[in-house]
């Protein structure tokens, strides 16, 4: 499962952008992490996972970027 593995650097999503901006969001909001999850509308332990570096499906990737307020494309790396 894509959840249960790092983002390394030959990943095409910047695993480490969306876990800051996702931390920051959550610092602005001044919410704990399971309320964060609950406004999300991401699982917990997803959320949990994803502020340690983790990447989340594609669903929930989704409804992260959504609620951190950025286009998809931010996230996304060149490959070569």
């Amino acid at each position: 499962v894509e959840e249960k593995r790092r983002g390394s650097v030959d990943d095409p999503i910047d695993a480490d952008e969306l876990r800051r901006r996702v931390v920051e969001r959550r610092q602005e909001l001044g919410l704990s992490l399971r309320a964060a999850a609950e406004d999300s509308g991401v699982p917990f332990n997803t959320l949990s996972r994803v502020e340690k570096g983790h990447l989340p499906d594609l669903a929930n990737f989704s409804r992260l970027v959504a609620w951190v307020g950025l286009d998809p494309a931010n996230f996304f790396r060149a490959t070569p």
